[in-house]
């Protein structure tokens, strides 16, 4: 997803390159490049953040249910209807998501929440459990 710094070739994105302005703006150097380099930090500390969070959840999983056999977790920044933050995370399962306990199934928010809240993230999480053949359904209709 967010791997063009290993890329050889430069980014696309004109945020991202230093000294090189908007489409209809003249070039500003200094300016530009504060920009690229404020993306950039941000960019790389979500990726940071998304990789403790995604540990913290796989963590838990493995925790509340050990039948359950986790392929991916996805987690996306968000806001509902209220305009507050939150976190959509979709767990995808190499397992059928019907096998999972359903008494575990109604606590794991509360769980979820003080683990999140341990490196920052008060964001409300709102998770979903999907099959691999669902999350490629769901990938597909994003494109």
């Amino acid at each position: 997803m967010f791997v063009w710094w290993m890329s050889p070739e430069k980014p696309k994105n004109p945020l991202m390159m230093s000294g090189t302005a908007m489409p209809g703006q003249k070039p500003n150097g200094r300016k530009h490049q504060e920009i690229a380099e404020r993306a950039a930090s941000t960019e790389m500390e979500w990726i940071m953040d998304n990789f403790k969070l995604k540990a913290i959840v796989r963590t838990l999983l493995t925790e509340r249910f050990p039948e359950a056999n986790v392929s991916d977790v996805i987690i996306q920044p968000d806001m509902d209807g209220d305009g507050d933050k939150i976190l959509r995370i979709t767990v995808v399962l190499a397992s059928r998501p019907e096998l999972l306990d359903r008494d575990n199934l109604v606590g794991f928010v509360r769980h979820l929440r003080p683990r999140l809240a341990t490196v920052n993230e008060n964001d409300f999480p709102l998770v979903s459990f999907v099959s691999v053949r669902e999350a490629g359904k769901l990938k597909r209709e994003a494109a």
